[in-house]
């Protein structure tokens, strides 16, 4: 989004980073993706000053497990959660996801490092089986139907006549009606790229201002 290169792998910054996505409509919401994205981002950074210093020595800098930690443990870290996110360990929230490991895009590399697999080789198309606070979502390779509270302050657990059942399918035509709703509103009350224009505009003038400021 030309926030410009991202920090979370850098050696100062790593042990108090971690990874997430917004703005699904222009990006992906894997993290796996994200975290590739954000070590090659990382390692092209440093081999272009190292070249450009002349202090190349071949070293990689941040490594898969790394990228792989912002995701998981660093990522509960952050948000406060590390007793009870981020690691199988007895006590804790059971989040899981699992990967399809023979697929082409993970083997071999997964019998060799399946984290290096998991962050350099995998997609959404290799996860099998995620699991959210206990509860099945997904399993070999297909999302479940899920309970819909008719209040929020409800959970799986309130009794089902209370709740909606829902699967993808509806999920994608709700999407897809919000997407003609939106539409409809943005071609009637402005002008896109007007908008669009001076969105970025206020953004410069944010960070100039942000610049000049510090």
């Amino acid at each position: 989004m030309g926030h410009g290169y991202p920090i979370c792998l850098e050696a100062d910054f790593l042990p108090f980073s971690s990874l997430g996505t917004d703005s699904n409509s222009i990006c992906t919401s894997s993290i796996p993706a994200q975290a590739s994205t954000a070590l090659e981002a990382t390692r092209g950074r440093q081999i272009t000053e190292n070249m450009k210093n002349g202090t190349w020595d071949g070293t990689m800098g941040p490594n898969a497990q790394d990228a792989f930690n912002l995701g998981t443990v660093l990522g509960a870290r952050a948000i406060g959660l590390g007793d009870k996110i981020g690691t199988l360990t007895v006590g804790k929230k059971a989040d899981i996801v699992t990967f399809q490991v023979q697929t082409p895009t993970m083997i071999p590399a997964s019998d060799v490092n399946p984290i290096a697999a998991i962050i350099l080789h995998s997609s959404v198309r290799d996860v099998q089986t995620v699991i959210v606070d206990g509860i099945i979502r997904k399993d070999n390779g297909s999302l479940y139907k899920i309970n819909i509270p008719s209040d929020i302050t409800e959970n799986d657990k309130s009794s089902v006549s209370s709740q909606e059942l829902i699967e993808w399918k509806d999920v994608a035509r709700l999407l897809g009606d919000s997407r003609l709703r939106l539409k409809e509103v943005k071609t009637t009350i402005c002008d896109e790229d007007s908008a669009l224009n001076g969105l970025i505009r206020s953004f410069l003038e944010a960070m100039m201002h942000s610049s000049l400021s510090s």
